[in-house]
């Protein structure tokens, strides 16, 4: 999601038509997961660009379905995402410093995200 006036400027803040920004998307996701404002705050990082980052390790080992918020670019330590049953539609960040725990995909599933993102190829398995 873009700003309509310039994508993710740190004058605006906006990222689509609604005048909602990034951090509220994330606010949102985190009630339908389950997790709350404080979650948000100790766990991600908002830039100014629109990006997100996570310091630390990234635990969503407790979500069934691929439906994380696009904007996260690096998650510094390990994520889990241990139960996700599809990646359709999944969203993995630029960069990962640690682990990617993708353990209940299927074969096939890792496979597409292997060609998908090639810079995590030996993280997906």
């Amino acid at each position: 999601m873009k700003c309509i006036k310039c994508g993710f400027c740190p004058t605006c803040g906006r990222s689509d038509d609604t005048g909602s920004s990034i951090k509220d998307t994330f606010l949102n996701w985190a009630k339908a997961i389950g997790e709350n404002e404080e979650w948000i705050e100790d766990t991600f990082t908002f830039h100014s660009d629109g990006t997100v980052t996570v310091e630390g390790n990234l635990d969503l080992s407790f979500l069934k379905e691929p439906n994380i918020p696009e904007g996260i670019v690096r998650v510094n330590g390990d994520l889990d995402l241990s139960s996700l049953t599809s990646a359709i539609g999944l969203n993995l960040p630029k960069e990962i410093g640690g682990s990617l725990n993708l353990h209940s995909l299927k074969s096939d599933d890792k496979q597409i995200l292997r060609v998908k993102y090639p810079q995590h190829e030996e993280k997906i398995r």
